[in-house]
């Protein structure tokens, strides 16, 4: 959950950014600074509304050493919202689905997720060994793999996110809190009705600011002091983010680095990734038609 929670601030951020632009464009990568053995590795699609139509990842990295499984995903709407996505993968039979629900007022109620796959005889399940092809169903087929519901309140804003874990067999539920100016100050998250994480939001000087987060597994929950959880924004004088620091995919080495950089018509047009040492990583070059 904190994951996706980093997921759609993160989204937030590059929505604005990006609200002016609604041209294709493409991702190129390289490691390091070799510029010259870079290749593209996304592909990014608008629709005559300026909506998000299409998107291909091709051997792209989060990191030097973490990718992601090469997939095709496709958006459909109704008017301007988002009803569903179909992602397809390369080289492989697996498909996903996410359909998404709205009320009245235009607020996402629900997701829906759904995947298609060869899965885990039911007999198998229950065995803790090595996993062969024999073990898996001959044919693949559709399962819901979790569903996702949110509450708002009175003044629209999102009060719960409450998860449905079908695949396994836990339910995962965040709270949140809002300061006077209707900003997010406070996210509690919990599993199995067990709290894991508390999440605040600390306000700094020229809208810049701390994202902290405080695990029972990892930290001390009264100690606001320590740099591994912080989660740092910075941006610029137009409201961009030009700065994202957040700890490393292990939560325990310490912190990662994005920069982006932005053309004259506040177009995102460079990213790069620092290790938690500091050095150039992975760099994304964005390339509009």
């Amino acid at each position: 959950m904190q994951k996706k929670i980093l997921i759609i601030l993160l989204s937030f951020f590059f929505y604005n950014s990006f609200s002016q632009q609604k041209r294709n464009y493409t991702v190129y990568q390289y490691s390091g600074k070799d510029s010259l053995n870079g290749h593209i590795c996304k592909i990014v699609k608008f629709n005559n509304k300026g909506l998000k139509s299409y998107e291909e990842s091709i051997d792209f990295k989060k990191s030097k050493l973490s990718g992601i499984t090469d997939y095709i995903e496709n958006y459909f709407y109704k008017d301007t919202l988002l009803v569903k996505i179909e992602e397809t993968f390369k080289d492989s039979e697996e498909k996903r689905v996410s359909e998404f629900k709205y009320n009245s007022k235009n607020q996402l109620i629900k997701e829906t997720h759904k995947t298609f796959q060869r899965r885990l005889k039911e007999r198998h399940e229950e065995r803790d060994c090595l996993i062969e092809d024999d073990d898996y169903e001959k044919k693949a087929r559709w399962q819901t793999s979790y569903e996702i519901y949110y509450k708002y309140n009175s003044k629209g804003q999102k009060i719960e996110v409450y998860t449905n874990d079908i695949t396994y067999s836990r339910q995962k539920r965040s709270l949140y809190d809002y300061d006077y100016e209707g900003v997010i100050s406070k996210i509690t998250s919990f599993e199995n009705n067990e709290i894991t994480t508390d999440e605040f939001r600390i306000n700094f000087e020229n809208g810049n600011y701390d994202y902290i987060r405080l695990s029972k597994n990892y930290y001390n929950f009264s100690d606001l002091s320590r740099d591994i959880g912080k989660i740092r924004f910075i941006f610029n004088d137009e409201k961009n983010l030009i700065e994202h620091t957040k700890p490393d995919e292990t939560g325990i080495r310490g912190n990662v680095k994005h920069k982006y950089y932005y053309n004259n018509k506040r177009e995102l047009i460079k990213e790069e990734r620092y290790s938690t040492e500091n050095e150039l990583e992975i760099t994304h070059l964005y390339v509009y038609e």
